[in-house]
């Protein structure tokens, strides 16, 4: 009687543990990221308070965050996408980065740089599709292709799909 008790506890704490590691592992897969960055002026020092907005090029969805007293900015939770940063600040040039690409899970970091004068004035940067990313330890890349020569096992992974 004991063993049979023993077995079915055994069973039962092996279906806990495979549920518990099958599902931190779908909640850890993300569609989104986050955009961050520290705005500087040309000396090098944190310009805190900066207007800061980023909006989605295929959607024209914006959000718009301050930068805090150390000049940083961060917007967790963005859509994957082209986005388009504008920056500014009182006694400043407005700041334009456009076609920075967020894939997603993987953060991105853009880094401000901004120019004394007036705010009618614009420094327009064009973003490299190839950008480093330095904030965290997270390492990605978006595969894109047709995937439906993988055999089935691959296809039924959680987050998988399109197969």
């Amino acid at each position: 009687m004991f063993s049979h008790v023993s077995s079915r506890f055994t069973a039962l704490l092996c279906s806990a543990l495979f549920s518990f590691v099958t599902l931190s592992q779908v909640q850890a897969q993300s569609d989104t990221s986050s955009i961050a960055g520290t705005v500087r002026d040309s000396s090098g020092s944190v310009v805190p308070n900066a207007a800061v907005v980023l909006r989605n090029e295929a959607t024209s969805t914006e959000r718009r965050i301050t930068t805090n007293e150390s000049g940083n900015y961060v917007a967790p939770t963005l859509a994957p996408g082209f986005y388009t940063i504008t920056v500014q600040a009182n006694g400043f040039k407005k700041y334009v980065s456009q076609n920075n690409k967020l894939d997603p899970s993987i953060p991105l970091g853009v880094d401000v740089a901004l120019e004394v004068g007036a705010a009618t004035e614009t420094v327009q940067v064009e973003a490299n599709s190839e950008t480093l990313q330095t904030e965290s330890a997270t390492l990605g890349k978006l595969v894109e292709g047709n995937f439906a020569g993988l055999p089935v096992g691959i296809a039924e992974k959680p987050g998988a799909t399109g197969i």
